[in-house]
């Protein structure tokens, strides 16, 4: 196990195979992604990378391997959740939420949520709770 510390965030990195490399990148990736929330700005597979002291390709093996995933398509699945709770626990604007789950357009939130939710941002606020 390594560690790595960039003056904002500490992240363990484990170079081991089997859970723990799985646990250490989904703790990384979901401790960017807070942040990522918190600023409202886009993550992204490269930044997380680097902050993960990874390369690109090293980041996009290990997720495959790992979680059965790109890691861009990790985060974008993850930002989708983040905006389904935002629909469902408060009366944000649909403008708003994108921008909070950090789509940069309106347009890309649309997409990506029809594409992964199978339904439009209003009709998923409209569903019925269980």
């Amino acid at each position: 196990m390594s560690g790595r510390e960039d003056g904002k965030t500490s992240i363990i990195i484990f170079r081991m195979s089997g859970r723990r490399e799985v646990t250490g990148l989904i703790e990384g990736a979901e401790r960017y992604l807070r942040d990522c929330f918190r600023s409202e700005s886009a993550p992204r597979a490269g930044e997380l990378a680097a902050l993960l002291g990874m390369s690109a390709v090293q980041l996009s093996r290990a997720f495959a391997e790992s979680v059965g995933m790109r890691p861009s398509r990790y985060l974008k699945a993850r930002q989708i959740e983040f905006a389904q709770r935002l629909l469902t626990h408060t009366r944000l604007t649909t403008n708003a939420i994108a921008y909070r789950a950090g789509f940069g357009t309106r347009a890309t939130f649309f997409r990506l949520f029809r594409e992964l939710a199978r339904a439009t941002p209003r009709r998923f606020a409209a569903r019925p709770r269980a």
